[in-house]
């Protein structure tokens, strides 16, 4: 599963011990960024025609792309605060503005990077609309997956372009952004801004393939050092990434570094979803008693059992992956039926890595309630 929500920043910790398994090129030496004042970027957005006196085309499009930037962001805000609210009429309306708005700021940033192909300012900016307005992942009840992924593309290649003009600039390890974006505004603790490389990884994700989930573990690696050399433990965020980056271990079925990965998370946070991944990733590595057994104490600390597998702000890599959880999660529970459900809803609709340990938990549990309906007989 994934958590596409930014933590807040909680109290002190234990920070990342595990060994890494992806270079974080670079972070360590310019990490100290991270910290840097929003004067680090007070060049961003400065009109090239300041000092002559009369605007030109770029001048004009670049501060009309950002002021729409800047609108669509609040409306992007709002419409966060009213879903929290439950207030969906209103957060279906600001959204819409948001994506109207957002594709209006969009175009005229396109016009401005076509007159300025190599300004990293605009790739950094389109890679932000792309991303906020377009592929809009939190709003999950939008139905696009074809757009959203071309938008996930377009994202990507911003930031990657971003990257190899101004490998130096302070963006890649700041959490400020170059203009106000709703987490910079005041607001809940759990809108604390964070690096665009927690986005671009769950654009990645979301496209799926192994090449993308290994590039999304390594921005999840980026962000682990970014976070244990931040001035002040960011154990929850540290937690979400630790967790989300033993997703994609287990999809790349490096099941033993998922195992540590998600145990690690559980050591910084007490969530269920945590042992529910650490109980699949167990189950997938032939530890099946004891995947049974933390399955259990994941549902026993949720709201409900199994309801965290089916909050907004989680997703699952293949799509179909839900139904793994689920169906370990009934077994787990002694619900059977709902069990055998849902792994051949698995073996049904995912292809690839566990379609085997799924087809093993319907041959048992088939076995065991053919015998219990001997046995009632």
């Amino acid at each position: 599963m994934k958590v596409e929500e930014s933590a807040a920043a909680a109290p002190p910790a234990a920070r990342r011990t595990a060994p890494r398994r992806v270079a974080a090129a670079t972070a360590a030496v310019a990490i100290a960024a991270a910290t840097v004042a929003p004067a680090a970027a007070s060049g961003l957005w400065e009109p090239a025609g300041a000092t002559s006196g009369e605007p030109s085309e770029l001048d004009v499009l670049v501060e009309r792309g950002r002021q729409l930037a800047d609108f669509a962001h609040q409306f992007e805000y709002m419409g966060a605060q009213a879903r929290r609210d439950r207030d969906l009429r209103s957060a279906r309306r600001y959204r819409a503005q948001m994506h109207q708005v957002g594709e209006q700021a969009i175009d005229v940033l396109e016009r401005a990077l076509a007159l300025a192909p190599d300004d990293p300012d605009l790739h950094f900016a389109l890679a932000d609309a792309y991303y906020s307005f377009v592929c809009d992942y939190y709003d999950n009840d939008v139905p696009m997956p074809a757009r959203r992924d071309a938008a996930a593309r377009k994202a990507i290649a911003h930031w990657d372009r971003f990257e190899q003009i101004a490998p130096d600039d302070p963006r890649r390890y700041n959490a400020l952004r170059g203009w106000s974006h709703p987490h910079s505004l005041a607001g809940p603790p759990a809108l604390v801004d964070f690096p665009y490389q927690f986005e671009r990884s769950i654009a990645l994700t979301k496209l799926g393939g192994d090449d993308n989930y290994r590039r999304a573990l390594a921005d999840y690696e980026f962000l682990l050092d970014w976070a244990e050399a931040a001035p002040e433990p960011l154990t929850l965020f540290t937690a979400q990434n630790v967790t989300n980056a033993a997703e994609l271990l287990m999809a790349l079925g490096r099941l033993d570094e998922a195992i540590d990965y998600y145990r690690l998370g559980l050591d910084l946070a007490d969530d269920p979803l945590y042992y529910y991944g650490l109980a699949v990733a167990l189950d997938r590595d032939g530890q099946w008693e004891s995947a049974l057994e933390v399955m259990r104490d994941g549902a026993a600390r949720d709201a409900a059992p199994l309801a965290a597998l089916g909050k907004d702000s989680v997703f699952f890599i293949p799509r179909g992956d839900v139904h793994y959880y689920y169906g370990l999660g009934y077994e787990a529970l002694g619900d059977r039926d709902k069990a055998l459900t849902h792994f051949r809803e698995f073996v049904a609709t995912s292809p690839g890595r566990y379609r085997d340990q799924a087809q093993r938990h319907i041959d048992a549990l088939t076995a065991k309630r053919g015998r219990a309906r001997r046995r009632a007989r």
